[in-house]
């Protein structure tokens, strides 16, 4: 068998295949190019880089956090307390303690009874100490797990103990959070003495 007839033979059918796989690679490579184009004229985003924003986007919202928390912001720096449904001057606040350690046979943690300054009234809310520290300005403290005490309402320390104006009974500072309390009470005062 001679080239010319070999040629003749196979070649044509040899150049077509090639030819229609050059083109069928060119025309996929064309379709993807016009998406990537078209994706971007309409901002579409890829999931890779739906996940690397949603990440960004996390960071952000924990530095956000961070700095709200490091500001106070939220707060309450008008003077009134958001608790659930009930709107409370932060100043008639005395303290908050948990249900079952008030009450012992209900045991639903999540009820606050709070009682106040000049009062016998109490009133109970639905939530958790640490929302409820995130709505009272900065001289409330959680000095347990079981109770918020109003720091301005504080006249004796003893220990680990400490005692608000007009009640016989004791509150216990937890030992984790001695440090904080009595820097935190000691500069209360000295705010105090100042104004």
């Amino acid at each position: 068998m001679t080239w010319n007839k070999f040629f003749s033979l196979y070649g044509g059918p040899f150049l077509e295949i090639v030819l229609f796989i050059f083109i069928s690679i060119l025309s996929i490579w064309a379709i993807y190019h016009l998406l990537s184009k078209a994706l971007l004229f309409f901002k579409i985003k890829t999931k890779k880089e739906l996940f690397s924003e949603n990440e960004a986007l996390k960071k952000e919202n924990e530095r956000l956090l961070d700095e709200i928390n490091r500001l106070d912001i939220g707060k309450a720096t008008t003077g009134i307390a958001i608790l659930g449904p009930l709107k409370i001057k932060c100043d008639t606040i005395l303290y908050i303690v948990s249900q079952p350690f008030e009450q012992p046979s209900n045991n639903n943690s999540r009820i606050k009874i709070i009682h106040y300054v000049n009062s016998e009234k109490t009133d109970a809310v639905y939530a958790t100490f640490e929302y409820i520290i995130s709505q009272l300005p900065d001289y409330f403290m959680l000095v347990n797990k079981n109770q918020i005490v109003n720091l301005k309402e504080v006249y004796n320390v003893q220990g680990n103990e400490l005692y608000l104006k007009k009640l016989k009974s004791s509150f216990i500072i937890s030992d984790a959070k001695k440090e904080e309390f009595e820097q935190r009470w000691s500069q209360l005062a000295l705010s105090d003495n100042t104004k």
